[in-house]
């Protein structure tokens, strides 16, 4: 405690010796504030203040009192950085005080201490979500995943000891956010030895990201910019690094850990404890900084490279012979650089030696990879990279044809990224599905929801804070890391940020074309920034196989997102699919079942919007009749007809009954789709397992009669169970011409939907064959322009169509629907039957019908060329 009294002008000299900020912010504020990005002035400002505030309280200023502060300095940071980008004036005196290094100015700023106490509940939610994430970390280990890598570890280092290679003692793992690779590692750090660092960038870890980066090692790696200068300066951190553990561990006598294990366990909680000089500061973070002060100041007398790596090598031996080995062949030490990305986003430049000629660029991984693989004489240290950005994935991962490396391109045994991560494994499962103890209301439950999908979502939408109704703001946060940023208005003009394809690739399940470039860096970007998981990389490194699983969360954050589209423009979700197959970023060869799932998922959306209208916060994860479904599918003209519609088995008898009647309690639930992988998802039990997702089902591509089920629960009233489920089944059909009715039966009984010991109960259930004629060239008198171009400017695009040889993607105006075009959309529906076990042919209503699906009931709509054409006919009898 300072013994000059408080606020006086001694106090506050005294109080200005001890601000000290870290060494990354010192170096944004010592540039000129006009070359700086605005964001990252004031997180740099917002620091600054930080650190007066925090020094102000410790020293007895009741008016910073803790209270109305959250205790994690980064929600404080979160706080002010946002307090003054809407205050200009303390920006201007925070930057005062940093000139002067007097900070009485900010201390006795008064509006910002009134505006804190009338946000506290706001920052309490901050610093109770950020608690939840942290808790989720202490929490037990689920699955086996940490010990298959550690085994696969294992492995790689018998490789390198039987047969050493450059660069075999590095490895990245590559996958989305929130999937749990650092946890993975943290996990895998209590069996073996492990050095960890975080370099996520600090603007980036301002909203409940965890555990927090390293700050000063990812401000000391991103520093050169001449290759040689940035290997000396990565081979002295190493030397050092080396040096101050193997001192640590002699220092606490680790001598008496006789097996990896222990030691491990040890050395894990150690780096975690509070430093006894510095309570506010780890044992790890105070290592490190020593570890960077001593390499700064060796930098100045840098050494011949070959020197420096031999001495950097030793270093590391010196600490192995520390490290028990429970066998020859084991793993010793493991290395975790997790948020690798930030590495390949900082360009090193490299010089030929003899001509001085700047090659080709660099960046600082190939530079740490470069001295990592000085070490390969020791085969039991193995180095791990961590990351999900769209630089990661592309040079993480890179082909040998294109390294920056002469031996990484020459080396014969590369390993692939590894992209396994825990999916689905909530300590809830296995949820009592079959037992008929779940209703229907609990299924879009968010806290139920987060059970399934990347341990991310379990850890936030805990049964706390869904009951203290803050579920709304972690969805809030779910929406963010979808679309990659806060605020976003959706127009025409944004139809191409990838946030807006990841939105619709969520709710429809979107396949892109595999061999164009620009493709696979879209798909690789969506990986990184946008939530989309990496299933594996291919053998040449140049193409990620990936998608988006099934997510509840995800796609009711998706959903909502989609929703304020739709407030801006009501077809938003066709503008979007045209934009992207017009640019030929969506795989052709399936678009007539892509069609038929945006057709489903529109009608869904608006059946469901209105079940929901009376509601203020609605969740489309809640489902929605099937007979206002099947309203909102098919036009007035036609619905009335189908829905009074009895099957030819049902025609007689006092159980006859229509399509209205048989479904009037029927609830249809599906907001994502899945892909199966075999013909296992064919099966009321699947089916059950779906709609407990809120998924619908993409059949195996070999699955016969049958390409899309949608869950139906027969009872919405009654638990869920196997003998409550039934489906609507789709079948998509692309010819140009139509054929006999028997060409477009399905028939359950083909299938094996229901099971065979289910002859007595009544299963309805709903097939519809959709005919799209995959549109081909659009004959120019179908296209209308734009209202806004001129007579002059249409006439100029008219005259440019006529004469154009490719009519299916021309470069002005939109096609739009106006009379029934030769390849028509046709529809069946083979409705209700009674399960029995010999078949009576379904009645079928069919024909053309008025189904301009893309267009619903708005009379308005657009279809842009190249998507798939559809319209309305007369009966057409067969």
């Amino acid at each position: 405690m300072s013994k000059f009294t408080v606020g006086s002008d001694n106090w506050h000299t005294e109080l200005d010796e001890t601000i000290r900020i870290p060494k990354a912010y010192e170096e944004i504020l010592s540039k000129d504030v006009d070359t700086l990005d605005k964001p990252i002035l004031l997180l740099a400002l917002a620091k600054v203040i930080g650190c007066v505030v925090i020094s102000a309280a410790a020293h007895g200023f009741q008016d910073w009192d803790n209270s109305f502060y959250p205790q994690d300095e980064k929600f404080l940071l979160l706080y002010l950085q946002n307090y003054i980008n809407d205050n200009e004036e303390l920006a201007e005196i925070a930057q005062r005080c940093w000139q002067t290094r007097s900070f009485k100015e900010i201390r006795e700023f008064k509006p910002i201490l009134s505006q804190k106490r009338a946000n506290g509940n706001k920052d309490s939610v901050y610093s109770f979500l950020e608690s939840t994430v942290e808790k989720g970390w202490q929490e037990q280990y689920r699955g086996e995943l940490h010990r298959l890598l550690l085994y696969n570890f294992n492995n790689m280092c018998r490789e390198n000891i039987k047969s050493p290679t450059d660069y075999g003692n590095s490895i990245p793992i590559i996958q989305s956010s929130g999937t749990g690779k650092s946890r993975m590692i943290d996990e895998a750090a209590s069996f073996v030895f492990t050095i960890p660092f975080n370099l996520r960038n600090l603007e980036e870890s301002l909203a409940l990201t965890y555990p927090p980066p390293d700050v000063a090692v990812s401000g000391y790696m991103r520093t050169e910019k001449q290759y040689d200068e940035a290997c000396s300066r990565v081979l002295i951190f190493l030397k050092n690094l080396f040096n101050e553990i193997s001192n640590e561990l002699l220092r606490y006598n680790v001598g008496t850990y006789k097996k990896a294990e222990q030691l491990a366990s040890w050395w894990k909680n150690h780096l975690s404890e509070a430093h006894a000089e510095n309570p506010r500061e780890t044992r790890r973070s105070y290592l490190y900084n020593k570890i960077i002060s001593m390499s700064n100041v060796q930098l100045k007398e840098i050494g011949a490279l070959d020197k420096l790596s031999e001495s950097t090598s030793n270093a590391l031996g010196s600490l192995l012979k520390s490290i028990p080995q429970d066998s020859d062949a084991s793993l010793q030490l493991l290395m975790c650089f997790d948020e690798a990305d930030t590495l390949t986003s900082h360009t090193i430049m490299r010089q030929y030696q003899s001509s001085g000629i700047l090659a080709m660029n660099s960046d600082m991984y190939h530079v740490v990879l470069h001295c990592l693989n000085e070490l390969t004489n020791y085969p039991t240290m193995l180095a791990v990279f961590l990351s999900r950005t769209v630089p990661s994935v592309s040079k993480l991962t890179r082909g040998t044809y294109i390294a920056k490396s002469s031996r990484l391109a020459q080396s014969t045994r590369i390993h692939l990224p590894i992209t396994e991560i825990a999916f689905d494994c909530s300590p809830e499962f296995p949820l009592p599905l079959s037992r008929g103890e779940l209703k229907l209301g609990v299924l879009s439950d968010l806290h139920f929801m987060a059970q399934f999908g990347r341990p991310l979502w379990r850890s936030l939408f805990t049964r706390e804070v869904v009951d203290r109704n803050l579920g709304h703001v972690v969805l809030m946060f779910a929406k963010e890391k979808l679309l990659n940023k806060k605020d976003f208005t959706f127009s025409p003009y944004s139809m191409g940020d990838l946030g807006v394809l990841a939105t619709l690739d969520v709710l429809v399940s979107l396949t892109y074309e595999p061999f164009r470039l620009t493709t696979l860096n879209q798909e690789a970007e969506l990986v990184a920034k946008h939530m989309r998981l990496a299933y594996a990389v291919s053998i040449d490194r140049l193409y990620v196989n990936s998608g988006y699983s099934s997510e509840p969360i995800l796609a009711e954050a998706a959903s909502q997102v989609m929703g304020n589209f739709e407030k801006e423009h009501p077809n938003a979700m066709v503008m979007i699919l045209s934009h992207h197959v017009n640019q030929g970023a969506i795989d052709v060869g399936q678009r007539g079942e892509l069609v038929s799932r945006l057709l489903f998922t529109m009608a869904y959306r608006r059946a469901t919007e209105k079940s929901l209208k009376s509601r203020p916060k609605k969740l489309y994860s809640e489902g929605c009749g099937v007979v206002p479904f099947l309203e909102e599918l098919y036009t007035d003209e036609n619905i009335n007809e189908i829905l009074d519609h009895v099957p030819n088995n049902w025609n007689s008898g006092s159980n006859s009954r229509s399509i209205r009647e048989a479904f009037a309690n029927s609830w249809l639930r599906f907001t994502h789709f899945g892909r199966m992988g075999d013909d296992s998802g064919v099966t009321s039990h699947a089916i059950l397992a779906a709609i407990a997702r809120g998924m619908a089902i993409i059949c195996f591509p070999s699955q016969s009669m049958v390409d899309i089920i949608y869950p139906v629960l027969l009872d919405k009233d009654k638990p869920l169970s196997e003998s409550n489920m039934t489906a609507i089944l789709v079948q998509v059909k692309n010819h140009d011409n139509a054929g006999p009715i028997a060409k477009y039966e399905i028939d359950e009984e083909d299938i094996g939907v229901f099971p065979d010991d289910s002859d007595s109960v009544e299963r309805p259930y709903i097939a519809i064959v959709m005919e799209l004629g995959v549109q081909g060239r659009i004959n120019p008198c179908a296209i209308t322009h734009r209202k806004a171009q001129g007579d002059a400017e249409q006439e100029r695009s008219a005259k440019k169509l006529k004469i154009s040889h490719d009519y299916s993607t021309p470069t002005q105006g939109h096609v739009r629907l106006l009379k029934p075009p030769k390849h028509a959309a046709r529809s069946t529906i083979d409705a209700i039957r009674k399960m029995q076990q010999f078949y009576s042919r379904s009645a079928t209503s069919y024909g053309w019908t008025d189904i301009s699906y893309l267009c619903g009931k708005q009379s308005e709509s657009y279809v842009q060329p190249g998507l798939v054409q559809v319209g309305v006919g007369d009966e057409d009898e067969e």
